[in-house]
């Protein structure tokens, strides 16, 4: 399968580097969180500590799947293989979807159970509507996968995403995945990536100074 990639010369970790492995969760999912837009990061995710500059150490670009180019039909194709490989296995949702007016966007969130749907919907947002869909259940290989690296179980909603960032971390082309979001504080959104935990080491990480971050 060719997958769509973008690559980044230079990428930002905001916080502690010693400490990524043991977070309570990520959505970006295992390995190192970063971003091309450090501050705006550091006021959504409210994180302190210091600002990591990072490059790969050979001198290439970092290659990172494009999370938002990856066709619904690529999609589906993981989702089977995970489905094979016993990552996940197939079930039933509840999804609730609204639209954003402030910011013009259609969201849509799965539960994992009618009742939870519903409650959304109760004391959530106006106009929002719901349905049942299919969806996945993640098994105990991949919450295992899951608990090597973070304190929390796993979200039932993350499922589908963290099945398949497990097999593109299998690509030895690589380095990690990559979310191009906008950057925008007041919606909580900046574009946003992950390197897996085996390619961290691939990297080198600088602290950068107060001055320049953000130019």
């Amino acid at each position: 399968m060719r997958l769509p990639v973008i690559q980044k010369r230079v990428v930002f970790h905001v916080g502690d580097l010693s400490h990524h492995r043991r977070a309570s969760a990520s959505l970006e999912g295992p390995g190192l969180s970063v971003t091309t837009h450090p501050e705006d990061w550091r006021v959504i995710a409210r994180l302190a500590g210091s600002t990591y500059q990072l490059r790969r150490k050979d001198g290439e670009a970092g290659v990172f799947a494009d999370a938002r180019k990856l066709s619904r039909t690529a999609q589906q194709a993981l989702l089977r293989e995970a489905v094979r490989r016993k990552l996940v296995s197939e079930a039933e949702g509840w999804q609730v979807s609204w639209l954003d007016t402030e910011n013009e966007e259609h969201i849509e969130v799965t539960f994992a159970t009618r009742e939870e749907a519903l409650d959304e919907v109760r004391y959530g947002q106006s106009e929002s509507t719901m349905r049942a869909v299919r969806t996945y259940r993640p098994t105990s290989s991949l919450q295992r996968w899951w608990k090597k690296y973070f304190s929390e179980p796993m979200s039932f909603e993350l499922t589908p995403e963290m099945a398949i960032l497990r097999l593109l971390a299998e690509d030895p082309a690589l380095d990690g995945a990559w979310w191009s979001d906008r950057a925008s504080r007041s919606s909580f959104s900046a574009p946003r990536g992950v390197i897996f935990p085996h390619r961290i080491a691939k990297w080198s990480a600088a602290v950068v100074e107060d001055d320049w971050v953000g130019q």
